[in-house]
This record gives structure tokens, sequence and C-alpha cells, in this order.
């Protein structure tokens, strides 16, 4: 039976999933966007003239071989009771969650739990973290011995990049919002504390302690550039 596609999370992301999943094969087709939003939801459904819902809870069941990308938090707490309910309705799912990478382990036992219950499976996927700042360096890291650093260094090009994204770096902002940002949560990657923890792990060493610093990029006259 050809795999179907559910979309949880109607943003750039999960639009982009469903695009690459059809081109590639992947899915034979989008069988479900989820998303609270309305506007967004229905822009994207009608794209692919698939049935639209407001919240997992309203999703029927799925069919052998069916896929669920949730694509709309980097927050594993945010997250994990949707892919419970997911699993429930038996799909498999596919999840951008950042900290799902490397999940606490109370999160990991109880999504580990569903889905052996359930028979299904749970993949946590992204380019950063997955690829680029862990995945990558390790795979370079194979051809040394005896390391005794890793530096990895990513530069972006926010203004290019979707809006959540432009937010995340306080693009436009003050020093002095920026800050503020820092403090709340609302500025910084929480895929760079994962990523150290997978190049640590791939290595072998041990995690005792992860710090983090976030300072912006700022431009003459005094603004946030990234």
């Amino acid at each position: 039976m050809e795999s179907r596609l559910v979309i949880v999370g109607a943003g750039p992301i999960g639009s982009a999933a469903a695009h690459a999943a059809l081109e590639d094969g992947a899915a034979a087709s989008i069988c479900a966007v989820v998303d609270p939003d309305p506007e967004a939801r229905d822009a994207l459904r009608a794209e692919f003239d698939a049935p639209g819902y407001p919240s997992v809870d309203h999703l029927p069941e799925g069919r052998p071989g069916d896929v669920a990308v949730a694509a709309f938090t980097s927050r594993a707490d945010e997250v994990a009771g949707e892919i419970n309910s997911l699993v429930g309705l038996h799909y498999h799912v596919v999840t951008t969650c950042e900290e799902l990478a490397w999940p606490k382990r109370h999160i990991r036992e109880a999504l580990d739990g569903s889905a052996r219950t359930g028979g299904r499976v749970i993949i946590a996927a992204g380019a950063n973290p997955g690829f680029v700042m862990d995945r990558l360096p390790l795979a370079v890291a194979t051809a040394s011995r005896n390391i005794t650093a890793i530096s990895i260094e990513r530069r972006v090009d926010t203004s290019t990049r979707r809006d959540q994204l432009v937010a995340k770096t306080g693009r436009g902002l003050t020093t002095e919002q920026f800050a503020d940002g820092v403090t709340s949560g609302a500025i910084g990657h929480v895929g760079l504390e994962i990523s150290a923890k997978l190049v640590a792990g791939g290595l072998g060493l041990p995690t005792h302690e992860v710090t983090e610093s976030i300072e912006p990029v700022v431009d003459s006259d005094g603004v946030v550039s990234g």
C-alpha cells in the first residue's frame, strides 16, 4: 500500500516537507493538513486538495504506512503529546523538533514506549541538529585520530530565510530588545546545545557541562543584523 503523508504544522517547514516527499516519491499523496491557524491550514490543504483539521484529535485513524510530519515547534514538551496521539492513531511520525534529536530521559522513554506499544516508528530529523553541526563534523572526524578539540562555525544570511528564523536571530532589534529576547528564550537556537551533545556522544566523550553565550551582530546604526 502506498504511503500517505499528514502534515502537522502548515508553516514553511511543513509545506517544504510535503513538496519534497511528493517530488522524491516518498509519499503518494498528502492526506491531511493539521494546524490551529485556519488561514495557514486552508492555504496548504487547498494546494494539495486535502482535508484540514484544527488539531490531531480530529484526525481519522491512519492506514498501514501512513506517516505524519510534525513540524511546528522546537520544544520537546510541546510536541510529545501530539506525537503520542499520532502514534495512537496508527501513524508513523517524523518530527523536525530540535530537542528530540537528544531528548530528556523521561520524554525519550515515554515516546519509545508509545512507539513499541503502537508498532510505529518515531524519527527526529533535521539539518541542525541532525547534520550540519554534528553528523557532518563527525564524518570528517573519522579521518583523524587523537582529537583534542572540535571547532564548528556556521554562517547564515538570515535576510533570505523564513520569518520565524529571522525572529529567532533578533534581526532588526535594538541591542536592548535583543538582550530581553535572549532572557525570555525568544531569541536563540535550540539546536546548538543538542549538536554539542551529539558531537560529544559521537566521539565517545562524556558531556559534563554545556555552556552557551549569545551575542548580536550589530550594524553601524546599532541595529541587530543577526
